[in-house]
């Protein structure tokens, strides 16, 4: 039922300017998306010690690559660089830095 009414939703992206432009996906692009993106690192053989997943947009996807690959080390960062409604800052900032040491690892 749930899923039938967000289907029936048409995305949109709200901001304050019309220079902005965002695609929003469904669950199921993400889910797709990440497999695609999980099969590709594999397929390289390459090893990361840690997933890091950035926020907002990332944290679903992080969390489903770390899944696909069956690695358990996922953190997160939150970097700003958008005002509230899409208006670009003039210099990013980190929010919520990870809460890890990462020194020397690959990610």
């Amino acid at each position: 039922m749930l899923e039938k009414k967000m289907q029936a939703q048409q995305p949109r992206c709200q901001a304050e300017n019309d220079s902005f432009r965002c695609e929003l996906i469904s669950f199921n692009e993400v889910l797709r998306l990440s497999k695609i993106l999980a099969r590709k690192i594999k397929a390289s053989g390459y090893k990361p010690d840690l997933i890091v997943a950035i926020g907002r947009g990332g944290y679903v996807p992080g969390r489903l690559i770390s899944d696909f690959l069956l690695f358990d080390d996922l953190t997160s960062l939150k970097i700003e660089h958008y005002t509230r409604a899409a208006n670009i800052r003039e210099e990013v900032r980190i929010k919520f830095p990870i809460p890890v040491d990462i020194t020397g690892k690959k990610s």
